[in-house]
């Protein structure tokens, strides 16, 4: 498990801020950023470990 995908990110911060702002979430651009992060981290490893 020492090669995670690099998964191509199709989503913006800005998209993120307002989905959540849809929702009733303010997130400003950093937090975007860092949900960003998890999430596609998150999914390298479960694409790792399900499909390698």
């Amino acid at each position: 498990m020492n090669s995670l995908i690099e998964i191509p990110r199709s989503l913006t911060p800005e998209k993120v801020m307002e989905d959540f702002r849809k929702h009733g979430v303010e997130l400003d651009y950093e937090q975007a950023v860092q949900y960003l992060d998890l999430i596609y981290f998150l999914a390298s490893v479960v694409v790792d470990q399900n499909f390698k």
